[in-house]
């Protein structure tokens, strides 16, 4: 009975970890996109500077799972 309800647990955590990984990468394409239509100016400005930090974030976020 033990072993049933740890696979049990053990598969809902790998699905929520599928789930937050699908997530991540979705949110990482959609700044993606966002920072490549930014013009050189723009890439360089704070809005810009932090567009790619949190892009650099996810990625490891996504290469760490």
């Amino acid at each position: 009975m033990t072993s049933i309800v740890l696979n049990v647990k053990d598969d809902m955590s790998l699905k929520l970890k599928q789930q937050l990984l699908r997530l991540h990468q979705e949110h990482f394409t959609k700044l993606s996109r966002m920072y490549n239509t930014l013009s050189e100016n723009d890439r360089e400005g704070q809005f810009g500077k932090e567009l790619y930090a949190e892009m650099k974030s996810l990625n490891e976020k996504i290469l760490s799972n």
